[in-house]
């Protein structure tokens, strides 16, 4: 039942072993996870279950701690569900200026039998301030790249396990037995928003903007014509069409001689594909980036999850940061990385990656890739997460 802006509930669910955090947002991690018992809990909710126990603890939590980690600890406590698993980017900063502090990293404090599990789902180079404390969270990661390495940056997370990245192994599903290199080299669009179409420019859109400029100086040169990625998502905003937009911007600066992927269909195509025409089940599980990646002899970008992934599958890619800032780096140094080259080292660099046997490219790359990212290989990534939730169930005194 909701009232204004609260919803009220009688009962906690009977046989729940897991919340997944505002579920609606990733429905893949819901769907993967139906054995245990899973319930959507929405963190911006103003959720009252009317029972003793949580009104107890919703008023004891109110007086700590802001109200959206008091209204999960509470609901957490009084239902005595022993797991709570969200993708990473859901743990939101809570809206306080004193406590400067996560969602999971605040309510992982309050509830101690919770076991608190976060699945990474992008690349992360940002620098945060070194901390003593831990939050009592586990990270299942890309791979051992990111478990050795995060901590040294500033996260919080208490324990990392690699498992792989979750919607590249959804991806490597669904794609298609075999793919053709129909374009020579593809763009991966970081374009999104304000930013990158009003008139201020920033850091990281002056130097991509400037990566792009190479790739239509080499592009123009070489009598080829590139294919963009275009970003996923541009069509979820419903005040401004973000998606055309995001075209022009790249037509303004690589001309008419240009490719796009349909962002909106499942690869990403018009047509060739058997599965082109059907509904992705998500918008996250829209998987027209990756698969004009593997459609591509080379994959050029600055920063980015996509360029990350497409790595891990063994394409071969440059990462190109011609800003002076690490945190638009590729994590791995090699031949598919440079940072601030000029135009000449650009093209020398690309055309030699292009002119390379798929044999020299696994050589040069493989320990590489599978340090970022883990590979799908016996087992999914999907199977590596039940198994660790599995574990953590098996040992716990709620377990339903």
């Amino acid at each position: 039942m909701r009232l204004s802006r609260f919803t009220f509930k009688l009962r906690y669910p009977s046989a729940a072993n897991a919340i997944v955090l505002d579920a609606e947002l990733t429905p893949f991690l819901m769907r993967q996870l139906h054995q245990f018992g899973v319930v959507n809990y929405l963190a911006s909710s103003r959720l009252i279950v009317l029972r003793p126990k949580f009104l107890f603890w919703l008023l004891f939590y109110s007086l700590r701690v802001p109200r959206i980690a008091a209204n999960l600890a509470a609901y957490l406590k009084s239902s005595r569900i022993p797991i709570l698993v969200t993708m990473d980017f859901l743990d939101i900063q809570l809206p306080s200026t004193q406590l400067r502090t996560s969602l999971l990293e605040e309510v992982s404090k309050l509830v101690a039998t919770t076991e608190f599990i976060s699945v990474q789902h992008g690349q992360e180079l940002r620098r945060f301030e070194l901390r003593n404390s831990r939050k009592r969270v586990t990270l299942l990661c890309f791979g051992e790249w990111v478990a050795e390495n995060f901590p040294k940056y500033g996260r919080l997370e208490s324990q990392y396990v690699p498992v792989g990245a979750l919607i590249n192994s959804l991806y490597l599903q669904a794609r298609p037995n075999e793919i053709a290199r129909t374009y020579p080299i593809v763009v991966l669009s970081t374009v999104k928003g304000d930013d990158w179409w009003g008139s201020e420019v920033g850091e990281r859109r002056a130097g991509y903007e400037l990566l792009v400029s190479f790739v239509q100086r080499f592009c123009a040169k070489a009598l080829i014509k590139p294919l963009v990625a275009l970003t996923i998502d541009r069509d979820s905003n419903k005040e401004i069409n973000e998606s055309i937009l995001e075209r022009e911007w790249f037509l303004q600066r690589l001309g008419d001689s240009v490719e796009f992927t349909e962002p909106t269909s499942l690869f990403g195509t018009r047509g060739g594909v058997a599965e082109a025409n059907s509904e992705p089940k998500s918008m996250k599980e829209r998987f027209a980036t990756y698969y004009a990646c593997d459609q591509s002899l080379l994959t050029v970008g600055m920063s980015s999850t996509a360029l990350w992934e497409s790595f891990a599958r063994g394409n071969r890619i440059l990462a190109v940061n011609l800003t002076d800032n690490p945190i638009y780096d590729f994590p791995i140094q090699g031949l598919w990385s440079m940072r601030q080259p000029t135009f000449t080292d650009f093209e020398a660099r690309t055309q030699h990656i292009m002119q390379m046997t798929d044999d020299e490219w696994r050589d040069v790359s493989d320990s590489a890739r599978e340090f970022l990212v883990r590979a799908d290989s016996t087992e999914s990534v999907a199977d590596r997460i039940r198994n660790h939730i599995a574990e953590v169930l098996s040992q716990h005194p709620w377990r339903k």
